[in-house]
């Protein structure tokens, strides 16, 4: 399988080595956080909300969210589907959320990530 192409956290061109030192640790950061995602999601067949993502990984639903949609752009998680299927849930606000899935290139990639640790 071709390895997914993400969108990286990425500094300035003329940014201070601080900032560029800032965006590398982003990157790293951003890696765990959508392994998290992918993680939890394959472990949770029936799916899961951002908000969902957020309790289950610890991490804040803003930033687990936007990790999800790289990894939806990325073609690894989509959205929830079909007649049998719930595909929103309630958020803790009340109001509706989608729910997401993992792919089975998600599922694919994830178990090269294991091999790979």
């Amino acid at each position: 399988m071709d390895e997914p192409q993400f969108e990286e956290p990425n500094a300035r061109a003329n940014g201070l080595p601080t900032a560029k030192e800032a965006a590398i640790l982003a990157r790293l950061k951003a890696s765990d956080h959508r392994r998290a995602c992918l993680e939890k999601l394959f472990e949770n067949p029936t799916g899961l909300t951002d908000y969902e993502l957020q309790d289950l990984t610890g991490v804040q639903q803003t930033s687990i969210g936007k990790r999800r949609l790289e990894c939806q752009r990325a073609g690894l998680v989509a959205a929830a589907w079909g007649e049998l299927t719930v595909t929103r849930r309630r958020t803790p606000s009340g109001a509706m959320a989608q729910v997401w899935w993992i792919t089975i290139d998600g599922v694919d990639y994830l178990r090269a990530l294991r091999r790979n640790a």
